[in-house]
């Protein structure tokens, strides 16, 4: 544990994580936004012998199942789920899973958009794409738009998430 507890996001890892006996977990359902720190928690949690879910669980986005209530299959085969988590229903994971852990993994916004706008870039560039702009059919993933429009619509967005209330 000694060591774990100063790497990158050590103190959530820490106090979520370790705090807690391996048989008694909750679910842990991270609500923030891609590039806000879900690839080193979904590292950590899986060190630790966690479940994570990062993006896509059973070929399925989490996010997606939890919106469409169609979720039930997998949330209970992994304990902790990470990676758009802004697009979740709240709601409904909280009622259905009523000891649930949600935390809100966020980052300052400047640093957010430039994160998300170069995690574009480089999936246009490896489809041989100019590295700006909104399409790039010859890209493996269809996260390619980086454009002034795109990139403002992300900002407007993650003010109304970060403006939702918490589940109750």
């Amino acid at each position: 544990m000694g060591s774990m507890c100063f790497r990158k996001a050590a103190a959530l890892y820490c106090a979520l994580v370790m705090a807690a006996p391996a048989q008694a977990r909750d679910k842990i359902f991270f609500i923030g936004p891609m590039k806000t720190g879900t690839t080193s928690l979904a590292a950590m949690y899986t060190a630790r012998g966690y479940r994570a879910c990062h993006g896509e669980c059973n070929g399925q986005p989490w996010h997606t199942a939890s919106t469409s209530r169609a979720a039930k299959a997998i949330v209970d085969s992994h304990d902790t789920f990470m990676d758009h988590g802004d697009h979740a229903n709240f709601k409904w994971l909280a009622k259905s899973y009523p000891t649930a852990r949600f935390v809100l993994n966020t980052r300052e916004l400047k640093s957010w958009l430039i994160s998300r706008a170069d995690h574009a870039r480089r999936n246009r560039v490896a489809g041989h794409c100019a590295p700006f702009g909104d399409k790039c059919p010859a890209a493996s993933s269809n996260f390619v738009s980086n454009s002034n429009e795109t990139i403002a619509s992300w900002a407007r967005a993650q003010a109304r998430h970060q403006m939702q209330p918490a589940p109750t």
